[in-house]
Parts: structure tokens; C-alpha cells; sequence
């Protein structure tokens, strides 16, 4: 499984040949949709603020001596994995409180954020107005702030279960009630992009962090299951179960090549 998260990661950069030229950012954006609209697709700046909101969140529950039990930063006491990750987030917390405290304070996000939006608005100091690159690169110019963040992340994304990522950030994969392995493909370009892809666009290089890599997809009985298929039957099936996944690979190669003939005709 592991494997495949590897080519996964690859994959992201063919958007970067879309004949639009539209930003990377963009393009991961559009695989989802809002809970509120399925026409309406969620913004850069609010998954940003999503997750920089959870992050200094984390640390604050961390210095309140509070386990987090809500919203993105939940975590299950019961999930062992949760846990390790957890604990590894602590530990590196320690190792960096100073950088850490600093960042993790309310009054530090933008003005349309919190107490920094109410303590700023009438001084108008020199503060970002929403999660955009000036503030996204001011935010993670220290690099123990882009380790916790990675960690972070790794624990939000600790299981692709669409459901439950579909709570944490108030967007979904699709619109069906049973998900496929489309949708586990969603979730993972969401968190290469948190990962690696957003830093890029911020001119850092993603932080060199000891995570053990997580078992990310469900399991192969799992797939079967999604696909309406035997759970019991044996693994050379598999290809069978992910052949809705290339037959839609095939069909945006299908589209690209319609659009070139059009730009030359």
C-alpha cells in the first residue's frame, strides 16, 4: 500500500500540465465539493485557515494541558496510532516551545481571524487580511513550525476515512452515501498538498521528519467491499476492484487530448 502512495505523490504534478495552466492549488480544490453547494467547490484560504486554526489550536490545548476532543484536532483515545503521533507532537513541542508559543497565539493570525481581527481592525497594523501566501510564508518561516505542522497533519489524516474527514473539514469527496476509491484518492492529493505541495508554493521544501509511514488505504477486503465485490476472493482481483480508478484516468486523457486537436485546429 505504501507503494502507492509513493506514485500517488508523482501523480499530483500531471496537473501542472493542465492546458489552462491553472494552479496546482486550483485543480486539487476542484475534486471537492462543499456540503452546502455540490456546485460550489471549497477555497484555498479556507482549507489554510482550516488547518492553521487547527494547528495553533493543537498547541494551545497542549500548553493548557487539554486533549483535543473537537472539530479538525480530534483525536480518539481508543486509536493507538492517534496516540503515537500525538505524543510525537508533544515531544517535538518541547523541544520547540518558544517558536511554538509564539505562533500558537490568537492575536497572531490575520485580521480576519479572532482577537487578531478585534485587536487590529482599528490600529490597522501591518497584518495580514486572510490566509494568503504573505501570511502562509510569515507563518511557517521557522522550520520547527513546519515539522509540528507536518506532524499535524499526519495526525489529522492518521486513516482515510472519508466520513470522518469529511467532518473535520466541512467539505466533501462526493456525493454519495457509500464512497469509492476515488474518493480515498481525494483525500490523499488533499494531504500531499498540506504536506509538500503547499510548501513548494511557499518556496520551503517540505520538512525531513521521521514519520512511520501510515497504512493509508483501507484494507484489500475493504476494497472488495466498495466494489460491491466477494470480500473473500483473492488478491490477483484486485485489479479488477480499481478498474472504475483507471477507467477515469483513461477518460482525462481522453479530454486532454480533445482539447490540444481544438487549440490547433
Amino acid at each position: 500500500m505504501s507503494g502507492h502512495y509513493k506514485k500517488l505523490d508523482k501523480r499530483v504534478f500531471v496537473f501542472k500540465n493542465d492546458l489552462r495552466k491553472r494552479k496546482v492549488e486550483t485543480l486539487i480544490m476542484k475534486k471537492f465539493i462543499t456540503i452546502k453547494d455540490c456546485n460550489l467547490t471549497p477555497k484555498k484560504e479556507y482549507v489554510r485557515c482550516k488547518v492553521i486554526r487547527g494547528h495553533k489550536k493543537m498547541i494551545r490545548n497542549i500548553i493548557d494541558n487539554k486533549f483535543p476532543t473537537k472539530g479538525i484536532i480530534k483525536i480518539n483515545s481508543k486509536d493507538k496510532k492517534q496516540l503515537q503521533l500525538y505524543r510525537f507532537f508533544q515531544d517535538h513541542y518541547a523541544d520547540h516551545a518558544s517558536d511554538l508559543d509564539e505562533i500558537s497565539k490568537t492575536e497572531s493570525g490575520p485580521l480576519t481571524d479572532g482577537k487578531a481581527r478585534r485587536k487590529n481592525s482599528k490600529t490597522k497594523l501591518d497584518t495580514e487580511n486572510s490566509f494568503n501566501n504573505t501570511f502562509c510564508k510569515e507563518y511557517f518561516t521557522s522550520q520547527s513550525v513546519r515539522e509540528s505542522f507536518c506532524i499535524f497533519i499526519e495526525l489529522v489524516f492518521t486513516k482515510i476515512d472519508p466520513d470522518c474527514l469529511k467532518e473535520r473539514f466541512g467539505f466533501s469527496c462526493c456525493q454519495g452515501r457509500l464512497h469509492n476509491l476515488d474518493c480515498y484518492d481525494k483525500w490523499m492529493i488533499l494531504k500531499f498538498y498540506l504536506q509538500d505541495e503547499m510548501f513548494v508554493t511557499l518556496d520551503y521544501c517540505k520538512p525531513d521528519i521521521n514519520i512511520e509511514n501510515n497504512d493509508l488505504l483501507p484494507s484489500i477486503s475493504s476494497i472488495f467491499e466498495l466494489d460491491g465485490l466477494d470480500s473473500e476472493c483473492c488478491e490477483e482481483n484486485i485489479e479488477s476492484a480499481m478498474h472504475h480508478v483507471k477507467h477515469e484516468e483513461e477518460k482525462e486523457e481522453e479530454n486532454k487530448e480533445e482539447e490540444i486537436s481544438l487549440i490547433f485546429q
